[in-house]
């Protein structure tokens, strides 16, 4: 299950460079769309270690934590959470700087895809918050 996800993740990072060469925004939409991704970002973050830590019990039969990544794509979703961090800063900041729109197009469009994978595991992770859920 993880390999398509990560396949997907991969193929949508291509695509969206693809999109960001051909349709480059402009300066202010590109860093409204960044702070917007930025808090989302943190707020779906919140929110899983809140549902988390309010649901775990270890009497409530949690799976591994290793079988929670692979149905809610956690990893994925910081991973490309990260790279969109690091990317945006290099390619969101160097063009803005250097007057380069697709640059940072694409920076922003890596926070959305980031944001993406984080709304998938977020409502995966609703699913296991419940006794049901994680016997399923």
């Amino acid at each position: 299950m993880q390999t398509w996800r990560q396949l997907a993740l991969f193929v949508c990072a291509v695509a969206l460079g693809l999109v960001a060469l051909h349709h480059p925004q402009s300066h202010d939409d590109i860093v409204d769309a960044t702070q917007f991704s930025i808090a989302f970002f943190a707020t779906l973050l919140t929110g899983e270690a809140v549902i988390f830590a309010l649901t775990f019990s270890a009497a409530s039969s949690w799976p591994s934590l290793r079988a929670i990544d692979s149905h809610i794509a956690f990893r994925e979703w910081v991973l490309i959470g990260w790279f969109a961090a690091f990317f945006t800063a290099l390619f969101t900041a160097c063009g803005l700087l250097g007057d380069n729109a697709a640059s940072a197009t694409y920076g922003a469009h890596l926070f959305l895809l980031a944001n993406i994978f984080g709304v998938f595991s977020f409502i995966q992770l609703f699913g296991l918050a419940s006794i049901d859920g994680r016997n399923h």
